[in-house]
């Protein structure tokens, strides 16, 4: 096979230094250098924390599960009950459906727990843990995908500009929690990744629009109260005009 080489220097490493450029400088421009540095860092910072302290719980809690679960007997009374379903559909056995049910409620984490319990790797064979932990992913993202989207439904019933379409929660988390997943599984699978700038796109934008969701809101709120007040006055003077 020919192997293909990246230029050091190519047009790439331009447009992505233009765009960045331009969706900083413009934020920077709007709040001040200050507020910006100051906001990326805490976001950063709250961010970061909650989710390291949120992995570990998820990741303590579904190992303690298993071990519940299987010294009690339930992982092999679910193993002989729904092995007959779980073997042609994942080629896996039925205790599978343990690390189903717990990412489901849970986090994709959670299948890591479970992965590492011996107990529970014994109804596997070698070549299925990783099957299993894909699987685990993959129905990881059912409630909170579920969550997101009634959030946004709610929002937007609302007429929540924030939470509808810049809140973690909201329209830009949803295409980065998308964009992510879509990424490992492409990469897990032995598929190619997307390009550098499109990753960039993927992540950077919903990330920045999260990041500045307050000054983003607040920009959007005045363009569209004075969008309204335009409207207003146009149509209170072509009732006059009407009327005259």
């Amino acid at each position: 096979m020919e192997k293909r080489y990246k230029k050091a220097v190519s047009l790439e490493a331009f447009i992505f230094l233009v765009i960045f450029l331009l969706i900083f400088g413009g934020i920077a421009m709007k709040m001040g250098g200050a507020n910006m540095m100051q906001t990326l860092m805490a976001t950063a910072y709250e961010l970061l924390i909650d989710t390291v302290f949120n992995i570990m719980a998820i990741a303590v809690i579904a190992g303690a599960l298993s071990g519940v679960l299987s010294e009690f007997g339930v992982i092999a009374l679910l193993n002989k009950a729904i092995t007959p379903l779980m073997k042609p559909l994942y080629n896996l056995p039925g205790a599978a459906s343990v690390g189903i049910m717990t990412t489901y409620l849970s986090d994709n984490p959670a299948i890591l727990g479970l992965a590492e319990d011996r107990n529970f790797r014994r109804y596997f064979k070698k070549f299925q843990l990783p099957a299993l932990t894909t699987l685990g992913t993959a129905f990881g993202m059912g409630l909170i995908i579920l969550a997101m989207i009634l959030h946004i439904v709610n929002a937007l019933r609302s007429h929540d500009v924030e939470n509808a379409w810049f809140d973690a929660n909201g329209m830009a988390g949803l295409v980065f929690y998308a964009s992510a997943v879509a990424t490992i599984v492409l990469f897990m699978t032995g598929h190619k990744t997307p390009a550098g700038i499109v990753l960039a796109v993927m992540f950077g934008i919903p990330l920045l629009l999260i990041l500045f969701k307050e000054p983003l809101t607040r920009t959007w709120s005045g363009d569209c109260k004075e969008l309204c007040r335009i409207t207003a006055r146009h149509s209170a003077d072509l009732h006059g005009s009407r009327f005259v």
